[in-house]
């Protein structure tokens, strides 16, 4: 039944998304081995063979940093080597690698995008302030911290070079929203299991680098409900990364001519929106509704319809009335966390007043009254780079979307304008939970992944779409 179904999918994207969904089952099949038994012989063939892969075939380094990101993002490479490199450590430095030894042969020519300048100025903005704030805190591991961050800054570069193709920006976004689907469906497994059962499960990730015991588990601040986390660590992180999954595939469920069927597209949608209900993460619930409002005030109408549906579901659902509830126990700073960000913000504004041109770098404070961490995108940018940096970021954003709306504005195709905007509400999403959150720059697997997707918006609106008559196919306009 399923084979007729793939026939009509485009050539181009079915056997990548075939070989991604094979290579996410092996992942999956590797936890489930490692829960049995600390197989590190098949994690190292398993290894060893997505290497050669991604060294004969670039397009493969795309494909299993979105793998390794949705599904083992904290995962560590099991032999040490002086330090220990985690998994999305080497998947971005190959990448990089492979972009440079293409651009050196003369493969590939650099390509410029418009904000090129603006993220080269933000990366030496950021060494800058890591310099300066090395007074207050310094050490190895704050070292390779910082390098983490550049190397996921830089990841823009390497997806705009190896990205040539429509049927390869086809097959990103499908892998996105394939493997997004199978954390959220990993994530309710895991929830709906015994609580013992679940540990066992998360702790058999030790080897990888994974948290252990009880702890694994999360739970709302002062109770025992449970936050859904699936491999993620973190409710929240999981969260950013099904919110912005999430976006992308109810996008192309409105879009006239979707990447996928979209009896497809709906089951992925369904498993991303219960995973991402279970995380409880506000600043997530906030970034997808903000995405769903941007499809349906620009084009598709039928999102505001989506959107009262998922109000009515809301009300009368018991997991919809808990939303509700956490977001009045925000709104009134009723619950801990929420009272925890206010101080948070506090604190913010007095240090960025006292360091207010390049932060304080990406270490501790400068004193204990000034602590560093806020959960805000936007606040913890101006903690650690100051105004400057901050300035600088806002500003690359700014240009992006402007250059993403009169892009897509001019595309002739439904397809590519379907995914353009689509992937315009990915990134307004993500700039709408910034506004509460701060994982998309603390966090280097998660600051990839942003510009993932913002190098793919403007692919999006650069690559020639299939009925223009360019020179040669596959090259930038």
């Amino acid at each position: 039944m399923l084979a007729p179904q793939l026939q009509r999918w485009p050539r181009s994207t079915r056997l990548p998304l075939l070989v991604l969904a094979a290579l996410g089952a092996s992942v999956l099949g590797g936890v489930v081995l490692v829960a049995a038994s600390p197989l590190v012989v098949f994690g190292a063939v398993l290894g060893l063979g997505a290497v050669a892969l991604m060294l004969r075939w670039p397009q493969a380094v795309l494909l299993v940093f979105v793998a390794v990101v949705s599904l083992l993002p904290f995962g560590v490479v099991p032999v040490r080597v002086g330090v220990q490199f985690t998994l999305l450590d080497l998947i971005l430095a190959l990448g990089l690698l492979v972009v440079l030894l293409r651009v050196l042969h003369r493969d590939t020519a650099i390509v410029p995008t418009p904000i090129s300048g603006l993220l080269l100025v933000f990366i030496g903005l950021a060494a800058v302030s890591f310099t300066l704030g090395s007074s207050f805190a310094f050490s190895a591991d704050l070292a390779r911290y910082f390098l983490k961050l550049v190397n996921s800054l830089l990841f823009f570069f390497t997806v705009v070079h190896l990205v040539r193709t429509r049927a390869q920006l086809d097959q990103l976004a499908g892998a996105l929203m394939l493997c997004g689907a199978l954390e959220a469906a990993l994530a309710v497994g895991l929830y709906v299991l015994p609580r013992d059962t679940a540990i066992q499960l998360l702790s058999a990730l030790r080897p990888l680098g994974y948290p252990s015991g009880p702890e694994v588990l999360r739970t709302r601040p002062g109770t025992d409900i449970l936050r859904a986390i699936g491999t993620s660590v973190d409710p929240n992180l999981l969260g950013g990364l099904l919110m912005m999954a999430g976006a992308l595939t109810i996008g192309q469920l409105l879009a006239p001519r979707p990447l996928l069927p979209r009896w497809v597209l709906l089951g992925l949608a369904s498993v991303q929106l219960v995973g991402l209900a279970l995380t409880e993460s506000r600043a997530a619930w906030v970034g997808l509704a903000v995405a769903v409002l941007f499809l349906g005030t620009c084009r598709y109408r039928r999102a505001w319809l989506l959107g009262a549906v998922g109000g009515l579901v809301l009300v009368f659902s018991p997991q919809g009335n808990r939303v509700i509830t956490r977001f009045l126990e925000a709104f009134g700073g009723d619950d801990p966390a929420t009272a925890l960000r206010l101080v948070e913000y506090r604190t913010a504004v007095d240090l960025i007043r006292e360091y207010p041109w390049f932060g304080v770098g990406f270490g501790a404070g400068p004193n204990v009254e000034l602590f560093l961490g806020v959960s805000s995108l936007y606040l913890l940018i101006a903690e650690e780079m100051g105004l400057i940096g901050l300035a600088v970021f806002l500003g690359m954003i700014a240009v992006l979307l402007v250059h993403g709306l009169r892009g897509q504005a001019a595309l002739r195709t439904p397809a590519a304008q379907g995914l353009a905007l689509t992937l315009l509400s990915c990134l307004a999403a993500a700039l709408a939970s910034g506004l509460f959150d701060h994982y998309f720059f603390r966090f280097p697997h998660s600051l990839a992944l942003f510009w993932l997707y913002a190098a793919l918006l403007w692919l999006a609106v650069a690559l020639p779409e299939p009925s223009m008559d360019t020179p040669a196919a596959g090259e930038l306009v």
